[in-house]
């Protein structure tokens, strides 16, 4: 397989990044050192030149000079001298002048043969200091004794040296100063940095060249050994032929490559363990999707349940955490005038769970067809349920008659939640029930039996704990003071069981935000016409 950015590629790419930086760091350190030694050199000779300058210059007579505007025999002695030493150090300007606030009467102005001639100022002329003001009076006022700039102004990009000239009695009386183009020094700059610009091109060329040998010999070379045994297993996923990689480096491809071997022996091992082991779950998954539909069958899920009595107006769901759960509900006729109602929660969850759930659900229905009243049937079950009850597992459940005439209602609560009664008026109250010990807990365990009356146009719905303690990603419970606020806060087309249950099923799952499922979660509400 042939890569769009292969290995080799990287290689020289990264030899030319870092070749450019370090030609480009080489290049610029190199400048700055040779534009001092430029800088420092060619001061250095200015220096000189106004050293020259101020032997020549006698301090006793510029004041004269200035004050007459008369050039004598010495006077022109002087200019032929500084003209000549100008003309050997080659400098830009040399000159002589005393400051005046910020401007300067000329003294001297040497000149080369090659200067124009209109361009040399004349003995007194006035100029200005420019930016040169504060180092000129410096030295002018005996606070330093050299002054060296680099100045970018009308009269060019120049390096200047300024000095002061003493009269006999060591006296300031003048300022000297020497410049010197720096157009020469970038030209000698530029030449040099050509210089080492060549260079570092050619010993970068060797450098990739080299890089290049050494890295496809010791790299490039067996990690496409190692790709191309890798690639042929990967193609070949039915047989799984392998053929093992030998490379005999002595480094870490070496390790790779023998890592490699391994990892796939591993996986040729573990692939076959899998398909044994996937042939086997899905064995099991098929046996609980099976269970899925008969415990789904069980309970009651045809709606409306009684669709030719318009006083029972009852809804029911289950949702289970895992394939089967161990929360049921169910409801039924005792007679024409007496409905069942009831809910529960077994420990636990899974097939476990959904074996128990099924045999307490047909007890409760038995004995309460057998007309028993609430307290009877749970001192029954319980019984049942705690003979052979290898595993110590137990049943919270809530069960109630609804005399539906006139809506009173006999109940008796194993441990159960409380239901919540939803008024024709819109409030929203807990139904008072004392809760008794859970079922198969304890043999000979006696129930209570309550009452409560409900009236037309209230609601109750009976909940397992899956409900209230759902929990969102911030292990937050969703609570009985939420779903109650809920309830509160429904509009009249919510109080239908079947919309009702629905939409606390949604307010539930809003509230988790994509939070796993912990428990089952059950619901049944029945609303009294």
């Amino acid at each position: 397989m042939k890569y769009f950015f292969g290995i080799s590629k990287k290689v020289i790419a990264a030899c030319l990044v870092l070749s450019i930086f370090l030609s480009v760091a080489i290049c610029y350190l190199s400048y700055k050192s040779y534009e001092l030694s430029l800088i420092d050199r060619y001061t250095s000779i200015a220096s000189n030149a106004i050293d020259l300058g101020r032997d020549v210059v006698n301090g006793d007579k510029l004041s004269y000079y200035l004050t007459s505007l008369q050039k004598d025999e010495k006077y022109n002695e002087t200019q032929d001298l500084l003209n000549k030493i100008k003309e050997h150090s080659d400098l830009k300007y040399f000159y002589v002048h005393i400051p005046n606030g910020k401007n300067m009467q000329y003294i001297f102005d040497a000149y080369k043969k090659s200067d124009n001639i209109e361009n040399i100022s004349t003995l007194g002329k006035t100029d200005l200091l420019l930016s040169a003001y504060d180092p000129v009076n410096k030295v002018y006022n005996g606070e330093s004794s050299c002054e060296i700039l680099i100045l970018d102004e009308e009269y060019g990009y120049l390096a200047t040296v300024i000095k002061p000239v003493y009269d006999s009695h060591g006296k300031i009386v003048a300022i000297i100063g020497a410049d010197i183009s720096m157009d020469l020094v970038h030209q000698k700059l530029y030449e040099y940095i050509l210089q080492v610009f060549t260079l570092t091109i050619i010993i970068v060329l060797i450098f990739i060249t080299i890089v290049l040998i050494l890295a496809k010999r010791f790299i490039i070379s067996p990690l496409l050994t190692v790709s191309d045994s890798v690639s042929k297993f990967v193609k070949d996923k039915k047989s799984l032929n392998f053929s093992p990689i030998k490379i005999k480096s002595g480094d870490e491809i070496e390790i790779l490559g023998n890592s490699i071997n391994n990892m796939v022996d591993d996986i040729v091992r573990y692939t076959n363990d899998l398909k044994t082991i996937t042939a086997e779950k899905e064995r099991i998954s098929t046996e609980l999707e099976v269970a899925k539909h008969i415990q789904s069958s069980v309970l009651p899920n045809i709606f409306p349940p009684f669709p030719n009595r318009d006083d029972i107006n009852l809804y029911a769901m289950m949702r289970p955490a895992k394939e089967v759960g161990g929360d049921f509900y169910d409801f039924f006729l005792i007679d024409d005038d007496h409905l069942a109602i009831t809910i529960a929660d077994v420990s636990g969850k899974g097939v476990p769970a959904a074996l128990f759930m099924m045999a307490a659900r047909t007890i409760i229905k038995n004995a309460g067809l057998a007309k028993m009243s609430p307290d009877e049937i749970f001192y029954h079950v319980n019984n049942q349920l705690y003979e052979n009850n290898q595993e110590s597992m137990f049943v919270t459940s809530f069960m109630g008659i609804v005399n539906l005439k006139t809506g009173d209602l006999t109940f008796a609560n194993a441990g159960h939640n409380p239901p919540v009664i939803i008024r024709k008026d819109k409030s929203v109250e807990w139904m008072e029930s004392k809760k008794n010990f859970v079922l198969a807990g304890m043999k000979n365990m006696k129930f209570m039996k309550q009452h409560f009356k409900l009236n037309q146009g209230d609601t109750i719905l009976l909940y397992t704990d899956g409900v209230t303690e759902a929990e969102n990603k911030e292990k937050q419970l969703y609570s009985n003071e939420r779903l109650v606020d809920f309830l509160k806060n429904i509009p009249d087309t919510y109080r239908n069981p079947n919309v009702l249950l629905k939409e606390v099923l949604k307010d539930v799952d809003n509230f988790a935000n994509g939070a796993q499922q912990s428990d089952d979660i059950t619901m049944l509400a029945l609303l009294i016409n």
